[in-house]
Order: structure tokens, then sequence, then C-alpha cells
């Protein structure tokens, strides 16, 4: 069996690495064949999530220029298409008339999202082009539901409106490989309290909107600190203890590790409703609890009191994370909890035959 996988990234998109990237080890036991190509180069990933600066200007030029390159790459792949059983697409958009070509040439398209692209970001905000752009971007994945031979859904709610264009829908789940993604050993007493958080520049926003938690908390006992990975270079959190850090494929685990509390803000839009943060299933896997907004899917992750808590504003936020500073047998208890859970629901080899049934459908063999 032959496969092609397009992604928008490298593994330095989060959905492209989690949903795609981290399965092709498995593909290869399993003796699938198959070939990569990202769409857009990792310079455009940094000037768009804010990883290196520019003008907005430039980061206008940026998006066009390698819109038009992908425009491109999106022509050749479609061309080479008939060399593959199937063709598995993760989140990226194509234009009407080159999904039909991709269509002609190869109908065995199976879509993958995991989030909610049909609806508009609100949080992505560039102006009238990039806002064009997005309701273009909208436009475009409602046309691939319906025309794709299958549809893989992170979620029941992505699940439920993507059958409202394409009936051959199954639910994927995001997974983790818990051989890698594991805890460590750490010291109960006697050292600072890490509570973290793992995202990137275009989601700082939601850990920032913790600004009056954090001082409410800073108020309540001492003894911890904030460390975010992945936030955007100017991301600041004026009068509190934070500590920034880049995110690497190469530090990533160790960074989770070194947490003690994971949080997991989230708004409350039609957007971030089909949002599974990949990063409560992260923190579970490390073994510590997680603090998560009580919106959209969080509580289908965190089980108030088992894994972690569910909160709902800053007083909530800042008395369940001084619960969890003060009490690290408690941080303990709800961390082994959580890796329980994890290790049963989202195990990558689980949801590793998920995807490898879905491909098996389209196997000429």
């Amino acid at each position: 069996m032959k496969v092609l996988f397009i992604t928008q990234f490298s593994e330095k998109g989060g959905s492209s690495r989690i949903h795609i990237i981290q399965f092709f080890p498995f593909l290869e036991k399993e003796g699938v064949k198959f070939r990569h190509t990202h769409i857009y180069p990792d310079v455009c990933f940094d000037v768009q999530m804010g990883v290196r600066q520019t003008s907005p200007a430039g980061k206008i030029f940026n998006l066009l220029f390698f819109g038009i390159v992908g425009v491109f790459k999106k022509i050749f792949v479609s061309l080479t298409a008939s060399k593959f059983d199937a063709v598995v697409i993760q989140k990226e958009t194509f234009p009407k008339i080159l999904f039909w070509l991709l269509h002609a040439v190869n109908p065995n398209i199976i879509y993958e999202i995991d989030d909610a692209i049909f609806e508009i970001n609100p949080y992505h905000k560039g102006g009238a082009i990039k806002n064009a752009l997005l309701r273009y971007q909208a436009f475009l994945c409602k046309n691939m539901l319906k025309k794709s031979a299958y549809v893989l859904a992170e979620n029941q709610y992505l699940a439920r409106e993507a059958r409202k264009y394409n009936e051959k829908v199954s639910v994927f789940t995001v997974s983790i490989d818990t051989d890698i993604f594991h805890p460590v050993g750490k010291k109960l007493y006697g050292s600072e309290v890490v509570i973290g958080w793992v995202g990137s520049p275009s989601t700082s926003h939601m850990l920032a909107g913790l600004l009056d938690a954090f001082t409410i908390l800073k108020s309540k006992c001492s003894g911890w600190k904030l460390v975010s990975v992945g936030a955007s270079p100017d991301f600041d959190m004026p009068g509190i203890l934070l500590e920034k850090r880049q995110w690497t494929a190469e530090l990533s685990v160790k960074n989770l590790q070194s947490f003690d509390i994971g949080l997991m803000p989230l708004d409350d839009s039609p957007f971030t409703r089909g949002r599974l943060g990949g990063k409560m299933i992260q923190y579970m896997a490390v073994g510590i609890p997680t603090v998560a907004q009580n919106v959209g899917l969080n509580p289908t992750i965190v089980k108030d009191g088992q894994n972690g808590f569910l909160v709902s504003d800053k007083n909530d936020w800042a008395e369940k994370l001084a619960l969890l500073v003060r009490n690290p047998e408690m941080r303990q208890v709800l961390g082994q909890k959580a890796r329980e859970i994890c290790l049963k629901e989202f195990s990558i080899s689980s949801r590793f035959e998920v995807l490898l049934r879905t491909l098996k459908r389209f196997s000429k063999k």
C-alpha cells in the first residue's frame, strides 16, 4: 500500500506533527509505503506564528508569497497523486479547481481536521486581506469535506459538523506516544512548583488572559513560577515570575516533564468549541494534573477532581492552582490518575489502529 500525506507544515506545526507525522514509524513497521510533503516551509510558519518578528507588511508579504508557492506545490502533488492508493490531507485546504484536479487524478482522498476551520478563527487578526483569506478557507474546507472519500475528525463536535457534508466520518482523537511522553520522579517537597503551559504564538492570548488569576494566586501563596513554552516572543506576564522557553522538538518532552501543573485556558467561541487541546493529553501522559477552563471540549478530557480541575473564572483559577501548589500529595494522586486515563484512552497504538483501518479501505491490493 502506498499513501501520500499532505500536511501544512513540518513537525514544527503541532497539528501536522501530532495528527500525522508521529505515526510514520508505526506505518513503516506495518510495511505501508508513503511519501510526506508539507505545503509551507518553516520560515512561513515562523513568520505567521510570530516566532520570527517582522513588520505587518512583511507578514502579509510572507503569507501571500508562500500562499502562491503553495498553489504550485498543490498542483505538483495533485498531478503525481495517481501513484498512491490514497491521499491524506491534514487540515490544509485546496482551491476548488485544484481539489477537482486532485480528485480527478485520485478520488481516494481522506481529509483529517483537528480544528473548526469551517468557522472563522476570531483570533487570527490580520486586517482585511487575512480576514478574507480566512473566509475563503472556511468555504474551501466545506467543499473538501463534501467531496472527500472519507473524513477523520479529531472529536465528536467536529465529526458532527463534518457529517453535515459527508456521511463517511470517523473520530480520530488526538493521541500520544506514552513510551516517549512519560512521568519522571519529582521532589514532593523543597522545590519550586512549576505551573506550565505549552502552546504557540497564536494562542498566547489565552494564557495572557490569566494575568488576573495569577495576580490573585500570588497574593494567596508563594513558591511557584509560571513557565511558558512556545509563546510569542513579546509575551509577558507583568508582576509574575515567568520563565519563557522556545518550543523545540528536542526539548518538547523534557519541558513537559519539568512541569508540576499544566494549564489549559480556552476562550468560548464557535471556533474553539471544536478544539480539543492536545496539551491536555501531553500533561496527562507525563503524569501531572491539568487545570482547564470549563468550556468547549475540555470537560471531555479533564474530569474535575479526578485528573485535574475545571474552572470558570479568575477566582476559581486562583483557588484551584493554590490548592495544587500547597498540596504535593494531591498533585501526585491526580497526576497518577491522569497517566492511567491517558494510557487507556489516548495511547498512540489505539489511535494508530483507526488510521490504519481507514487507509486499508483504499488499498488496491
